[in-house]
């Protein structure tokens, strides 16, 4: 070190001395290492007689020293630098080493480093990852138990208003059935009193036309009138009701076929009553068939509004 500053100074600040002279230099003692250390970028310019100048160090920072100027150094300095140059690159290069090992060495722990720390995250990501699908699962599970409770008491209510509409319909038919049923009853009775008696009375009419008008039994029959002074009496034929040719029609030749008429005009009768008893019942039956589809509507509605 202190050679380099000897030289360094000389170039700055002592004067060149020409033929034999010397420029005066201290002198190393005994025990002192004799190296040149490396500098950022020195630039160390000796010009002697002879005009040589020392060139810059190269960009692997090492100072190329050939002959020459060893010899030219040992002359000004007075000392051999050969040794303290072979141990200065022998240094160079035992640092570049160390340099290289201990960069290796950090690459080494920084890849380590770099692999656990990823490892790590991808242990923290998978971790994370299980932890969000577990959660996912629970959510859905638990949303899918919500839902089928949910859809449960949908269907519980659902089924509520079908059953009460159901029940309700039901009610109305049975009504409907019993009131056709009474109605039918009725008719028929109706109708059969309307053709007795129509029957009846055809009958009554005919067997006096027949009995007493066309075919009557005649009787002789006498007339006594008396007065103060006088008594009369008339003889004629009476007019009555020919009793034992209606037996004897009744019994053994049978009603004349001019009957049967009766019986037509009757039936006419009937069937008038029975088409008023279905008039009746088709009344019937269509109110309560819109009670039933109101009751049905009803219940949509309250299944849709509950919807």
């Amino acid at each position: 070190e202190r050679m380099a500053e000897a030289v360094m100074q000389m170039s700055d600040t002592d004067p060149v001395v020409s033929g034999t002279g010397e420029t005066p230099q201290r002198m190393p003692e005994d025990g002192e290492n004799h190296t040149i250390e490396r500098s950022p970028q020195p630039a160390i310019q000796r010009q002697d007689a002879q005009g040589f100048t020392a060139e810059t160090p190269t960009q692997e920072g090492e100072v190329l020293l050939d002959e020459n100027r060893v010899e030219l150094y040992q002359s000004e300095a007075g000392i051999d630098v050969t040794g303290a140059v072979n141990e200065a690159q022998s240094q160079v290069e035992t640092s570049e080493q160390q340099f290289r090992e201990q960069e290796q060495g950090i690459q080494t722990e920084t890849l380590d480093v770099q692999a656990g720390a990823i490892l790590q995250t991808e242990d923290e990501m998978f971790a994370t990852r299980s932890e969000e699908f577990i959660n996912v699962a629970n959510t859905q599970a638990q949303t899918q138990q919500q839902d089928e409770v949910e859809r449960a008491k949908v269907t519980q209510e659902i089924q509520a208003i079908y059953d009460e509409t159901q029940t309700n319909v039901n009610g109305i038919l049975n009504r409907m059935d019993a009131r056709v049923n009474a109605e039918f009853e009725a008719t028929n009775k109706r109708a059969r009193a309307a053709f007795e008696a129509r029957q009846r009375e055809l009958f009554e009419a005919w067997k006096q036309k027949y009995y007493y008008q066309e075919n009557p039994l005649w009787i002789p029959w006498m007339k006594i009138k008396t007065g103060w002074a006088y008594v009369r009496v008339k003889f004629y034929l009476k007019r009555f009701f020919n009793s034992p040719l209606w037996a004897i029609n009744k019994i053994f030749t049978g009603l004349p076929d001019e009957v049967n008429q009766i019986y037509v005009q009757a039936r006419e009768a009937f069937i008038a009553e029975q088409k008023a008893g279905v008039y009746r019942i088709a009344d019937i039956v269509e109110a309560e068939l819109t009670a039933a589809q109101n009751a049905v509507q009803e219940g949509r509605n309250r299944v849709n509004t509950y919807v």
